[in-house]
């Protein structure tokens, strides 16, 4: 008795075990999917409304943008100092959106040695003069 009981208990496991890897494999599905990002995109909103918080740092990209615009002009070159998980490429990505230009964004690891962002901004600059985003 206590063996046909083990059995149907190991049974229900392994189906339980089955189900769970369905469910995971449809999720990862789901999320790499163009629904899934069409989803995202829709919640998150488009340029500078998809950003919760820091509307400070929001407010003065605008400005700093407007004084571009009026003078006809789109800025060359954004930096974006901080802290690291405090948004800066969220943000620099709603403000490429927000402005309609290309981005170019790196990380400060990347930048090791004198001349190295002088180096990224430049290899930028060839590639969205290639038309690559």
């Amino acid at each position: 008795m206590k063996e046909a009981e083990r059995q149907r208990e190991e049974k229900e496991v392994e189906h339980q075990r089955e189900e769970i890897e369905a469910v995971g494999e449809k999720t990862r599905e789901f999320e790499q999917g163009e629904l899934a990002e069409g989803i995202r995109k829709a919640e998150l909103g488009r340029g500078f409304a998809r950003i919760i918080g820091q509307q400070d740092v929001v407010d003065r990209l605008r400005a700093f943008a407007e004084l571009y615009r009026k003078r006809g002009l789109t800025p060359g070159h954004v930096l974006l100092v901080g802290l690291a998980g405090h948004g800066k490429r969220l943000i620099a990505h709603a403000f490429a959106e927000e402005h309609h230009v290309n981005i170019r964004a790196t990380e400060a690891t990347v930048v090791e040695r004198p001349g190295d962002l002088a180096r990224i901004i430049h290899e930028g600059s060839e590639l969205m003069d290639q038309g690559v985003r």
